[in-house]
């Protein structure tokens, strides 16, 4: 059995990308960042806009780590009492 790779559609992909962008270059007129009395070289130039991603990041990729890691050992489980034969993470 081969593994196969997860894929979005194609307009989904676009429009991350198309999203992505958007935040790139306009961040700084999103209504809370005027309320948090930040300018738009505080969030660029200073890098509170990268910290802030990087945050984000941060925690999504903690909370899937706790769900990698219990699939893991419910996998590894399974191959030890013959269940499967094998898994590739």
């Amino acid at each position: 059995m081969s593994c196969i790779p997860c894929q979005r559609a194609a307009s989904t992909k676009r429009r991350i990308e198309d999203l992505a962008e958007v935040l790139k270059t306009e961040a700084h007129l999103l209504p809370g960042v005027k309320a948090l009395g930040l300018t738009e070289a505080d969030l660029y130039d200073a890098g509170l806009f990268r910290g802030a991603i990087e945050r984000v990041r941060g925690q999504f990729s903690a909370s899937m780590y706790e769900k990698r890691d219990l699939a893991k050992l419910i996998l590894n489980h399974m191959e030890d009492v013959g269940a499967i034969a094998s898994w590739n993470s």
